[in-house]
């Protein structure tokens, strides 16, 4: 046996005095190699050179680590200790308790005895590991994060210890009132229309508005019953313990007026204890590892709200702990408790207020001319909301425009609900009217506006002559609106303010709503008033003169348009139409050319057979024209025979 050189020879081991003392053996501080415990690491790297051994072990306090020394005895080879499977053990350490590792254990710390000691990955303590599966074959082991990535991946947890990843990722319905998921969840609110909200007698009585001011717009529904409901389905964590919440809230927003609430299991129907609430669960199906439905939610509001009031609707999913909830806030139910009513219309000229022209004698409103219109009797327009427009007059055949009118506008008013005794009046308004006649009686209309119109109410008739054209003659075209190209019988120019009854024969007939006619009408009794035409006979005529300056013509075609003037009535000469150079000699439309030149009486109508029906060709015969002499045209004599016939265009289509 070889002598150990540098040491101190001991012929036993080094012990104790006895099994019971209490004294150490000796020091690990000053032996060479082993276990060590030091407190920093700084004392760890001071251990001398002397006392150190490749594979020795210190446990740092100050890092809670045990460290060897490996490949080396420097301080770079200082390594943390591993632990591993196999028979590999641990000795010489007073914290540790250990049996030989099998495959896929840990080493962990037992808080309970302060001692490591062998573990399962996945446990508490040390560091968690996992096997890796695809579809049940093994990947890897061993592994300590997985990081899922792509929108197409996700991930669950299922049963403890496990979660199960979906490629592609599984599909849900959103949660309740999103769109978070492959459904639209949103409810929509109820449609509502924005009217007028009439003040209480007092708040509650009979309704509430809460702070709302009393005459403004808010937002109005009439419907009795309220419905939601999701467009498609909803998300639902479970089948035990999910709710549905629907409250119905005052005026203020806060107190309850009526409530349901119940837990989805699956298909059902919540019903408030008053029934006015509902809430239906339907088409409840599985998503993977959640489940799906459609909400539907009725309210009888008209149950809650009897007498109108502002109310605001909330429903709530608790879907396992996370609420998601739907608002509608301030709405105002309207009963509509009385029904708006128009006792009376009436309309006259205002005194000092026309303007009149005159045709043929006969007086006319025309434009500016003003009328005083009052509507009164107008009742619970605002029970218990209002539109905008509360009354709306019309007077289209008078010419006038139509008035929108607003509460401002009315007399006797005032904003508490249920208002009575109302009145309208307009002093001012207007013809405005353009390109309009009327011969007839006329009324004004009246209606109040709520929910529904109501009851058109007709004012006072009256004859009305109302003619507001410009006059749109030209030396070609003739359509009656006025008489300023038209002829007395010798010529001259015609007064259209003389009665026909006394002026230029007294056989005249007279120009009426773009029409030339036979005077018929008692104006007498027409507003405003005129002279009475009524009875009148015989042979009635008009004149007027076509020219073309500058240019002869020995024909041209005659048009008549917007007439009940028909071929027979020319044939038989119920209508006479001739036609005149100088004034003296006449040639008649009605009978056909028989060739040469003309003399007064002649037929001058030619090509009859094709220009017919509201046309006819004349001539002016051999030799004749018009020229200079005849101011460069022709005179019109236009006779009706009967007093039924009418004009309303009268033209020479061919100079231009």
């Amino acid at each position: 046996m070889a002598e150990i050189l540098g040491s101190v020879k001991v012929s036993g081991f080094v012990a104790p005095s006895s099994d019971t003392d209490i004294y150490p053996s000796h020091d690990s501080k000053y032996g060479k190699g082993g276990w060590r415990e030091v407190a920093t690491l700084l004392d760890r790297d001071a251990i001398t050179v002397e006392r150190r051994a490749e594979g020795m072990a210190v446990y740092v306090q100050e890092t809670d680590t045990v460290y060897i020394l490996k490949d080396g005895i420097d301080n770079t080879n200082w390594t943390l200790l591993q632990t591993g499977g196999g028979t590999s053990a641990i000795s010489g350490a007073t914290d540790v308790v250990l049996t030989a590792l099998a495959d896929g254990e840990v080493l962990k710390w037992d808080a309970a005895t302060g001692k490591w000691v062998n573990g399962t990955a996945g446990g508490t303590g040390g560091t968690s590991t996992w096997d890796i599966y695809d579809e049940g074959v093994l990947v890897s082991s061993g592994i300590t994060k997985v990081n899922l990535v792509g929108a197409d991946v996700n991930c669950f947890e299922g049963s403890p210890g496990e979660v199960t990843i979906y490629i592609p990722s599984a599909s849900f319905s959103s949660h309740f009132n999103t769109t978070d998921g492959i459904t639209n969840a949103v409810p929509s609110d109820v449609a509502t229309t924005n009217r007028y909200v009439a003040a209480p007698t007092s708040e509650g009585t009979p309704y509430k508005i809460g702070d709302w001011t009393a005459g403004n717009l808010y937002p109005t529904t009439r419907a009795a019953t309220l419905a939601y409901s999701t467009p498609e389905k909803f998300s639902i964590a479970n089948n035990t313990s999910t709710t549905i919440t629907v409250n119905v809230y005052d005026a203020d927003s806060i107190t309850v007026l009526d409530t349901v609430t119940g837990t989805i299991v699956g298909d059902g129907t919540f019903t408030s204890t008053s029934t006015f609430v509902t809430a239906i669960i339907s088409g409840f199906v599985t998503e993977t590892i959640r489940y799906a439905a459609s909400l539907a939610v009725n309210i009888n509001i008209a149950g809650i709200l009897p007498n109108s009031g502002r109310f605001s609707v909330e429903i709530i999913h608790n879907d396992a702990g996370t609420s998601y909830s739907f608002r509608q806030n301030n709405i105002f139910y309207d009963t509509e408790p009385s029904i708006a009513s128009l006792t009376s219309v009436t309309i006259a000229p205002t005194v000092g207020g026309e303007v009149i022209g005159k045709v043929s004698g006969v007086p006319y409103y025309s434009t500016g001319t003003q009328f005083t219109v009052t509507a009164a009797g107008i009742d619970n327009i605002n029970a218990d909301t209002y539109p905008s427009t509360v009354l709306d007059i019309t007077g289209a055949g008078i010419g006038l425009p139509a008035l929108a009118i607003t509460t401002s506008g009315l007399t006797g008013w005032t904003n508490v609900h249920s208002n009575t005794g109302a009145s309208y009046q307009k002093t001012d308004w207007a013809i405005n009217a353009g390109s309009y006649c009327t011969s007839s009686a006329q009324t004004a209309q009246a209606k109040v506006n709520d929910w529904t119109a109501g009851t058109l109410v007709n004012s006072n008739s009256l004859n009305y002559r109302i003619q507001t054209y410009a006059d749109n003659s030209t030396r070609v075209y003739e359509d009656f609106r006025g008489e300023t190209n038209r002829l007395t019988s010798v010529y001259g120019a015609w007064d259209n303010n003389q009665v026909i009854t006394s002026y230029d024969g007294i056989n005249g007939l007279i120009v009426e709503c773009s029409r030339l006619v036979y005077p018929t009408k008692d104006y007498t009794t027409y507003n405003p008033t005129g002279p009475n035409y009524s009875g009148l006979t015989g042979n009635r005529v008009y004149y007027r003169r076509f020219w073309h300056t500058g240019t002869s013509h020995s024909n041209g075609i005659l048009h008549m348009g917007d007439t009940n003037i028909v071929e027979t009535d020319i044939v038989n000469s119920a209508v006479k139409i001739d036609i005149s150079l100088d004034g003296v000699q006449w040639y008649s439309c009605n009978v056909d050319y028989l060739g040469g030149a003309l003399s007064n009486g002649s037929g001058c109508r030619i090509n009859a057979d094709t220009r017919k029906n509201g046309y006819i060709e004349f001539t002016l015969g051999t030799g004749k024209f018009t020229d200079a002499a005849s101011s460069w045209g022709i005179l019109v004599r236009i006779t009706y025979t009967t007093t039924d016939k009418y004009l309303g265009i009268f033209e020479i289509t061919n100079w231009s």
